[in-house]
């Protein structure tokens, strides 16, 4: 079975949610829908985000991005 679990995370002015996929086998899911993360087999993290910290690394704007590449940072 291929499951997939989100999680929305709020800290610091900003804001992540955490996506996690894998596959299971049916009898690994416990009886209140739970499986033990040593039992995902091919797991695969995504963590999407916005807000100050994402802002700082990956600018939103295209021109702070080429002036950023200019300068070399």
């Amino acid at each position: 079975m291929i499951i997939e679990a989100q999680r929305d995370v709020d800290v610091n002015n900003q804001h992540q949610t955490v996506i996690v996929r894998g596959v299971v086998r049916p009898g690994d899911i416990a009886a209140n829908n739970t499986v033990p993360s040593t039992a995902v087999g091919n797991l695969e993290v995504e963590l999407k985000g916005h807000g100050v910290v994402s802002d700082g690394v990956a600018p939103a704007n295209p021109l702070v991005r080429g002036i950023l590449k200019i300068v070399g940072f």
